[in-house]
């Protein structure tokens, strides 16, 4: 018998596809006979199966016909072109294994083959035992990526679609890890770390394991970035990441939470202490570096803070453990001799009164529970009352007097200072213009208020309704009130002076550039801090400091005014050193002001005649 196809010509003359069929004719006897030739028009069968393969070439998705042997019946160019191979080695019949044998082995090397193969195996099972449409992805060792779906046909056969989604699941994945990390230095953020901590919880569970959870904070970060720059800054926190994950090797997970601050944690034998982990942290915390790269640029020292708790002694949740470590880590802040602290019981008082104090404060200027007392300054030469110095007093309803040193900072922290301050000014003014001798009255300003664009129109507001005159008032600054914020700290500055309002730089040399900080403001008066003076009679330092200052000031024709005066032996030794001016307790304590009795002079009414008590004590010298 031959069979063939081709074109052949119609009566009418048009063209049709043809299949033809000879075969032999046979007598009933077997004799031969002849042949038969059979011409069928398969042109429109031809037609469908032509446009059949043009659709299927043209799919952008892989195709697999299986019959319900899991046979292949069906497949289109695509599946090739999907598993990278050369020519197609696909063909009907071929069982499911086979057809998953040739196509993993072009896209696997021969180490993973083994084990690429069972799992294509348990995909494909998977894929066809379950019922209905659905898709599964499979990740292949060179990076490419497949969704398969299956459908169940009615003869019991499927048809298998696959899709090329690699380069959609490679952006998923990008935008999957830029959510969870941060940029700057690549380690996880907080939303990553919180689902990390949780992991590690359940596995030190499991193991009967400890877990330590540290927060680190990087001191003066602020500082960094404003003098150096914020590439300085970046430098500094990426270094920082990398010397954390180094000191942890591989054994815990390190993030960034935001800012200057980093997390990180670690399982711990039971027993253990965590001792070791910390000082392993707080060393890859401090360290320098150079801000351009090379030796011969500028030196950049990097220092942090660290508090730790450990599972399950501290907490039994990643909150609690976050939340007793991050309280840690701020008394590891105000602890200027140690540089981690370990979570106790005892933290969450404080944090408590803290908190209440922090509301009470808010309702202090309410319930009008400030007051102003003032320290008298007196001249060195003869104790002539030079001034005062006006200073902020809380009697709380409850508590009493609160320490300055407690409300000062809670109000610089939470904004509460800027009324607060602006009270002081105006109460500070109105007092002062009262005094029927006209006399010198210095005010304290917060680095929070300094860099207020308002403050110069506060201080003139306060000038003029309380009808005093400007060179009656002087401003006490801190070195870090400019520092914060240099430019507009200055910026205000001039604009205060340009009133008549003198400007006094207080804790002079506590700083770490306070020449530069003197050299950048024509101050009025420089005034030393009080911890210099009291080492005087025992530190050779501290004297050799003191007397740089006095001659710092003589040197820019500025008058020095020394804090902490308590003895005649503090105030003879400043006046050999021929120190302008000087406040203290031997003075007199701070307190309200009264007028003496031709009222001249208004006096503390904690002091005695100071000048009185001065000459007295000369004499009982001689």
């Amino acid at each position: 018998m031959l069979r063939e196809s081709g074109v052949r010509l119609r009566k009418d003359g048009s063209c049709f596809i043809a299949s033809i069929t000879i075969e032999p004719l046979y007598d009933t006897d077997g004799t031969q006979l002849g042949f038969i030739k059979i011409t069928r028009d398969i042109t429109e069968s031809c037609t469908i199966e032509n446009q059949r393969d043009v659709a299927l070439g043209n799919m952008q998705q892989g195709i697999l016909l299986l019959d319900q042997d899991r046979r292949l019946v069906l497949h289109n160019q695509r599946v090739a072109q999907l598993y990278q191979m050369d020519h197609d080695p696909l063909h009907q019949g071929m069982s499911l294994d086979e057809v998953i044998a040739v196509t993993v082995t072009h896209i696997v090397s021969a180490e993973a083959l083994d084990h690429t193969l069972r799992q294509a195996h348990e995909l494909y099972a998977e894929l066809l035992d379950t019922p209905g449409s659905h898709t599964i992805i499979t990740a292949e060792t060179d990076g490419l990526v497949h969704a398969l779906t299956s459908r169940e046909l009615d003869d019991g056969g499927w048809v298998v679609t696959i899709d090329d989604i690699t380069e959609r699941h490679h952006s998923a994945k990008r935008l999957e890890y830029m959510a969870t990390h941060d940029s700057l230095t690549n380690l996880p953020n907080r939303a990553r770390f919180a689902d990390l901590i949780n992991e590690a919880l359940a596995r030190a569970r499991m193991c009967d394991e400890q877990l330590a959870v540290a927060i680190i904070d990087l001191n003066d970060f602020k500082d960094i970035n404003d003098i150096h720059g914020h590439a300085a800054g970046d430098e500094l926190l990426r270094e920082t990441a990398m010397r954390l994950e180094l000191a942890l090797a591989g054994r815990g997970r390190v993030a960034r939470l935001g800012g200057d601050e980093f997390a990180a944690f670690m399982a711990l034998p039971q027993g253990e202490d965590g001792i070791a982990l910390a000082d392993a942290l707080v060393g890859a915390v401090h360290f320098g570096f150079h801000v351009d790269g090379s030796d011969a640029g500028t030196r950049v020292n990097g220092s942090g803070s660290l508090g730790m708790s450990i599972f399950p002694h501290d907490g039994s949740t990643s909150r609690e453990l976050m939340l007793n470590a991050d309280l840690a880590m701020y008394r590891a802040k105000c602890d200027p001799l140690r540089h981690w602290h370990r979570y106790v019981p005892e933290m969450d008082e404080e944090v408590r009164e803290r908190r209440t104090l922090q509301a009470d404060l808010r309702l202090a200027l309410e319930r009008d529970e400030f007051d102003i007392v003032y320290q008298v300054q007196c001249a060195v030469a003869d104790g002539a009352i030079i001034g005062y110095e006006a200073l902020l007093r809380w009697n709380h309803v409850t508590h009493g007097p609160i320490p300055p040193a407690d409300f000062i900072p809670l109000a610089e922290a939470n904004g509460l200072i800027l009324p607060i301050g602006e009270w002081v000014l105006r109460r500070v003014c109105r007092e002062a213009a009262q005094w029927p001798m006209p006399c010198k009255v210095a005010v304290n300003v917060s680095p929070v208020q300094l860099i207020q664009p308002n403050l110069p129109d506060i201080i003139m507001e306060a000038l003029l309704d309380a009808g005093l005159p400007a060179r009656q008032l002087e401003i006490e600054i801190t070195e870090t009130a400019i520092i914060s914020d240099k430019r507009r700290a200055l910026h205000n500055l001039r604009r205060i002076k340009h009133l008549g309002v003198s400007v006094a730089i207080d804790d002079f040399g506590t700083g770490y550039s306070s020449l530069d900080t003197l050299s950048s403001f024509a101050f009025d008066k420089i005034k030393i801090d009080r911890s210099f003076l009291n080492g005087v009679h025992r530190d050779e330092q501290s004297r050799n400091i003191v007397r740089a200052v006095l001659g710092l000031g003589r040197t820019l024709n500025l008058p020095v005014l020394a804090e902490g005066v308590e003895t005649e032996k503090d105030l003879a030794f400043l006046r050999q050193e021929n120190c302008h001016g000087a406040q203290g307790f031997y003075f007199g304590k701070p307190g309200r002001i009264q007028f003496g009795p031709d009222l001249n002079l208004p006096v503390v009414t904690s002091a005695k005649d100071i000048g009185l008590r001065m000459r007295q004590r000369r004499r009982e010298a001689a």
